[in-house]
């Protein structure tokens, strides 16, 4: 890979600096819709479960639901796809639960902004105009181990650079 034709380029600049050394030629289209900052960080406050064990953090994943329901409900996000990627395969299982029960009065939104949750796996090929990375991450662990090895190098960055206009870490 060696042109970007996907994400803003503040988002894809992190994935250029860790994953291309660089080299990655940004020629992102000017979208007419821009969101300033295109990238957010959201901190959950008391979002501590035991992720080494269950891989899942719930507060952290309701909190993404009330995001997603938020950015459904502004006009200036409509018609905008959404995606919820998470490193883990039980954090996504939870949090795709969650969409089908927090929508389940309009699955015309579902199916209308794509709105699915998987993990990196899951969206390789596929992007959204808004992705929440849902890290199932807390104070009293630190970061997250993720594994140092280049097929987890590289799901993360596919993780990382699936989002056109806005990417969410929480």
């Amino acid at each position: 890979l060696n042109e970007h034709f996907r994400s803003e380029p503040a988002i894809i600049a992190w994935s250029n600096k860790h994953f291309y050394g660089n080299r990655l030629r940004v020629l992102t289209p000017i979208w007419p819709r821009r969101f300033e900052p295109c990238m957010e960080v959201r901190v959950v406050d008391g979002a501590d479960d035991d992720p080494a064990v269950s891989r899942t953090n719930e507060l952290e994943a309701r909190a993404v639901i009330s995001e997603l329901r938020s950015l459904i409900e502004n006009p200036e996000y409509e018609g905008l796809t959404l995606g919820v990627i998470s490193p883990f395969r039980q954090q996504a299982d939870i949090l795709q639960h969650m969409i089908h029960v927090e929508f389940a009065d309009h699955p015309e939104w579902v199916r209308s902004r794509q709105i699915v949750a998987s993990t990196a796996d899951g969206f390789q090929g596929d992007e959204r105009d808004v992705v929440f990375l849902s890290m199932v991450d807390g104070p009293s662990q630190g970061p997250l181990p993720l594994r140092d090895d280049d097929r987890s190098k590289k799901r993360f960055n596919v993780a990382a650079s699936r989002a056109r206009d806005q990417m969410w870490l929480v």
